[in-house]
């Protein structure tokens, strides 16, 4: 346990390690054009969850149909039935097959316009960071429709504005400070994306002296648990561009306030989860009224997802979407895509004892790829938060 966070909430090994190719980017973040995502399974739960477990595992093929069917994709995984229900079955995964080809034709022309759009912005001369300045709220529109790969890095720069926090030579500097938190550091490191060679090849050494400068940097907060993965995803999307990762995680921790997740007490996570709460009433009542029956808090899930911003709960190809969102719109989008993914598993967890959705928040991370999440971040946008529950989320800590 790190500052009071459970064990629990984080995976302490993995599967579905990706091929070396390269940088290793590519791999880790499913940009081929059949995305395929670094899957990670969650701590091993207790033996009083074996039956929870069984259960679970017959959910997880209709989770998975619910989910998608939710956001749209068409993609379903079915139960083997007769020769002839198979032979139905088979022709009707054809037909899915060319209209997922058709899909998929269908969302490169999209992706191409959307990357010139982007590009029309850099017209003139102009960066990026410029364009969020002048324009800044059609940046932010064009952002909520998914961010092209090849421009993520740099709008998530120009979008949380590192420049102002950068000083010259700091980062050397902090490297070369002492810091207590090392051995914590150098405890979580191998439990970051476990069991992936290109991470461990590439990155995870330049993660361990990020956090270690920032721990000297922000002595208020340190290092804790969860961190380790925001910024593992950050120098996996940067390709592994230490001190621009380092400055953009000061940002991120500074400018956007998500250091306060992790000061002692957890302020902000409390906040959050409070607005939560409160949100899931308005948006789906039946669902906070099934929680309160069965005991369960929105805090036990709620902790993993926002301490590392999703990265440990879903696949980083669905994870960058969600944080196109947050990056550019700010933490409150943290409530849209929370209630966003409850709504879509509203019918599945409403048929669950607290055990059952106690293993079911962790299987989130299986089976999904960029396309769902694209379209998790735009139902997202849909969401409408009361103001009396965004004000909540504006005092000052």
């Amino acid at each position: 346990m790190l500052n009071g966070i459970t064990s629990w909430a984080f995976p302490d090994e993995g599967s579905g390690s990706a091929e070396k190719n390269g940088d290793g980017k590519k791999a880790l973040l499913g940009e081929s054009e059949s995305p395929k995502s670094m899957q990670m399974d969650g701590a091993s739960p207790s033996s009083g969850s074996i039956l929870a477990n069984a259960r679970t595992r017959a959910h997880r093929s209709s989770f998975l149909n619910m989910y998608r069917a939710a956001l749209g994709t068409g993609k379903l995984q079915k139960d083997k039935g007769s020769p002839q229900q198979q032979q139905q079955e088979q022709e009707q995964e054809q037909q899915q097959e060319q209209q997922q080809t058709e899909r998929q034709k269908e969302l490169q022309q999209q992706r191409r316009q959307l990357l010139k759009k982007w590009r029309h912005l850099q017209s003139s001369g102009q960066t990026l960071a410029q364009a969020f300045a002048k324009r800044r709220e059609r940046c932010q529109r064009l952002a909520l429709r998914g961010i092209p790969c090849e421009l993520r890095w740099e709008v998530w720069q120009a979008a949380l504005d590192p420049w102002k926090y950068a000083q010259s030579g700091l980062y050397e500097s902090l490297l070369q400070q002492e810091t207590t938190w090392i051995k914590l550091i150098e405890a979580d490191a191998p439990r970051t994306f476990p069991g992936n060679a290109v991470f461990e090849e590439f990155y995870l050494e330049k993660m361990k002296r990020v956090l270690s400068a920032y721990s000297a940097h922000d002595p208020e907060v340190g290092y804790c648990q969860g961190l380790n993965f925001v910024v593992g995803l950050l120098l996996i999307t940067a390709n592994g561009a230490e001190e621009d990762v380092f400055w953009v995680f000061v940002a991120l921790m500074h400018g956007c306030s998500l250091r306060h997740f992790y000061k002692d007490g957890f302020p902000l996570l409390q906040q959050y989860s409070g607005a939560f709460s409160a949100l899931l009433k308005v948006a789906i009542p039946e669902l906070a009224e099934h929680f309160d029956e069965e005991g369960l808090d929105v805090s036990i899930f709620l902790q993993p997802w926002y301490l590392t911003l999703f990265a440990t709960n879903l696949p980083l190809p669905v994870v960058c979407f969600l944080w196109d969102g947050i990056f550019t719109n700010g933490l409150p989008f943290l409530l849209n895509i929370g209630v966003t993914m409850l709504g879509n598993l509203r019918n599945a967890l409403l048929e669950m004892r607290f055990e059952d959705m106690m293993a079911f928040f962790r299987t989130l991370n299986q089976g999904l790829d960029s396309e769902d999440g694209r379209r998790l971040l735009q139902k997202s946008i849909a969401v409408e938060i009361p103001k009396e529950i965004r004000k909540s989320l504006e005092v000052v800590i």
